[in-house]
């Protein structure tokens, strides 16, 4: 899983407060207007939404771990209880699977 964004670094964050998070991106995207500086909605946004894109990610991740780790004991129960053609059957198939996450 080489691709995969390292969250390590994000280890020990905690989600801010909602309520007072809103409010200082709101004065801080306020002062950056005034200040003439360019920022854009899209910035602004990316920045307010970056907790919960974390927190989805994270979610995604087990879950395709979760996938993985159930795909390898089928296809391992799968060679076990099969011989012959089934288990290069079995095997290609696994490599297919492997392939998409």
């Amino acid at each position: 899983m080489s691709n995969r964004i390292d969250l390590t670094q994000f280890n020990g964050y905690t989600k801010p407060d909602e309520k007072l998070f809103l409010e200082e991106m709101q004065e801080a995207f306020e002062r950056a207007v005034v200040l003439d500086e360019t920022v854009s909605c899209v910035d602004a946004n990316l920045a307010l939404f970056a907790p919960y894109l974390l927190t989805e990610l994270k979610r995604c991740y087990e879950k395709m771990d979760a996938l993985t780790t159930a795909l390898e004991t089928i296809a391992g129960d799968l060679v076990y209880a099969s011989s012959g053609d089934a288990i290069a059957k079995i095997a290609e198939y696994a490599d297919e699977m492997s392939s998409l996450i």
